[in-house]
């Protein structure tokens, strides 16, 4: 009885000695996270096979490292600085060949898109800077090819001085000068015979302006000149015991209506203040004032600025020049003037040979622009002049 339930018993406790000591199942072990394959871990960010690691965003095979972020093949553009393939290394961010965008600075091999930094090849192009494909660098300013320097300053046409009329009051006629007067002074430094000028300086001038002006107007016009030169033609149209103001100006418009029928280049000049020459050669009721000189000059401009075949010669400068001694600026040429020499005649109003000189250069100058000139030369020439002209005086006196 005994054996028997001793018996049932370990038949009760087998089962479960059995199942306690028996070995478990072939069970496979389960890693905590799954790494794609071929793919090795990163301690931050992760690599795809065969690309090296970046110091912070990584760089796929066959790209250079760059500065700054660099992004795996393919990928799609994104909202931060990206630069296409065959782009050389920049400073900025650059793009390997065919990553795909991901969601961290992560770069597996067909890795998901992300929001950080990457530069994918052929990206489309972004808001921020971008540097396309093999592009050239620009100049800051582009130059056309084969552009001439301008010229600082055009010449004016000259005048054709080949046969000129000179017609004017005593400073033309030479007053003073032994013979020698502006006509001949032209002539010496064009290199005319005097056959081929209108020689109409007058002495007399003052006796009857009107009626000497209009006279040598019509003679000159008869000569058929190339251009008439009218230095001081209207000198005593406004000089001269006239009157006032108004009548002066009325005189002056009498000697500018002579002038206009010529119909060739015509120079005149404004007038000059001559008040130095009162009591010497003019009296003071034949000087206008200054407001009555600066009114009959004014005239005389706007005369010469509706008329395109006027040139307006500045004589009041000149002879500013001449009795101050300051440099002439004649031909880009600047002239000194002689403190030891004398340019204008004791009386104040006509000038000397020298002087005349310069008066004839500063015509040329103003006539033929460009011009070689030389106004010391002229003057010798001028006082050689006077001495064979005087020696053939003397001889013809014989």
């Amino acid at each position: 009885m005994k054996t028997t339930q001793l018996s049932a018993r370990l038949l009760v406790l087998l089962p479960l000695v059995l199942t306690a000591c028996a070995p478990p199942p072939a069970v496979q072990p389960v890693a905590p996270a799954e790494t794609p394959a071929a793919v090795q871990p990163a301690t931050s960010a992760q690599t795809p096979a065969a690309v090296q690691p970046a110091t912070s965003a990584q760089t796929p095979a066959a790209v250079q490292p760059a500065t700054s972020a660099q992004t795996p093949a393919a990928v799609q553009p994104v909202t931060s600085a990206q630069t296409p393939a065959t782009v050389q290394p920049v400073t900025s961010a650059q793009t390997p060949a065919t990553v795909q965008p991901v969601t961290s600075a992560q770069t597996p091999t067909a890795a998901q898109p992300v929001a950080s930094a990457q530069t994918p090849t052929a990206a489309q192009p972004v808001a921020s800077a971008q540097t396309p494909a093999a592009a050239q660098p620009v100049a800051p300013a582009v130059i056309p090819a084969a552009v001439q320097p301008a010229a600082s300053a055009v010449i004016p046409a000259s005048v054709d001085l080949s046969r000129p009329a000179v017609i004017g009051a005593s400073a033309t006629a030479g007053f003073g000068l032994d013979g020698v007067n502006l006509t001949k002074a032209l002539c010496l430094e064009l290199g005319l015979e005097t056959e081929a000028a209108f020689d109409g300086g007058r002495l007399g001038f003052f006796l009857s302006p009107e009626g000497i002006g209009e006279s040598l107007v019509q003679d000159a016009a008869a000569f058929q000149p190339s251009a008439v030169i009218a230095l001081d033609y209207l000198f005593w149209f406004a000089y001269g015991n006239l009157g006032g103001a108004d009548e002066r100006q009325a005189m002056l418009e009498r000697g500018l209506a002579f002038l206009d029928g010529l119909g060739v280049p015509t120079l005149v000049s404004t007038l000059p203040d001559m008040k130095a020459s009162i009591g010497k050669m003019l009296s003071a009721s034949m000087v206008p004032d200054g407001e009555t000189l600066a009114r009959l000059n004014a005239v005389i401009r706007s005369w010469a600025a509706d008329r395109q075949d006027v040139y307006l010669f500045d004589l009041p400068a000149l002879m500013d020049h001449l009795k101050s001694r300051r440099p002439i600026q004649l031909a880009a040429r600047a002239w000194p003037v002689d403190d030891a020499v004398s340019y204008i005649q004791e009386d104040q109003l006509h000038p000397t040979r020298i002087g005349l000189s310069f008066v004839t250069c500063a015509l040329l100058d103003e006539l033929m622009p460009g011009r070689e000139v030389d106004p010391p030369a002229l003057g010798l020439a001028l006082d050689e002049l006077a001495l064979e002209l005087e020696a053939a005086s003397a001889a013809g006196g014989n």
